[in-house]
């Protein structure tokens, strides 16, 4: 699972994509409640500008085994042991849509 260059995953006790958004405009009087909670993000650039996404620990565990080399079947096996709900045919398309998926890379059986 090749990827750009430019999409990264990160998991955070703290909602930093609320904090980034906040200090890229005029928000003077704007806050971020510190306790509201942890984030997962896929943050990647198209055309150079950075878009943080806030995606669930299912999605993020589906990106994160593909970019550590795991076949497709071993991930969607691991996605379903996480959450009976996954959808192998959404979670590709939405890789597709972030234009963050660039091949696939067929491996021998067994491997």
């Amino acid at each position: 699972f090749p990827s750009h260059d430019n999409g990264h995953l990160l998991q955070s006790d703290y909602p930093i994509d609320k904090i980034w958004e906040i200090n890229q405009t005029d928000h003077p009087e704007a806050s971020v409640d510190m306790n509201s909670g942890g984030v997962n993000l896929i943050i990647y650039r198209p055309h150079l500008k950075p878009i943080f996404r806030s995606i669930d620990g299912t999605f993020y565990l589906f990106i994160e085994s593909l970019i550590n080399q795991c076949t497709l079947q071993k991930t969607a096996e691991a996605c379903l042991d996480y959450s009976k709900t996954f959808d192998l045919s959404e979670a590709l398309a939405r890789l597709l849509i972030m234009n963050v998926l660039i091949a696939f890379i067929k491996t021998q059986e067994g491997t």
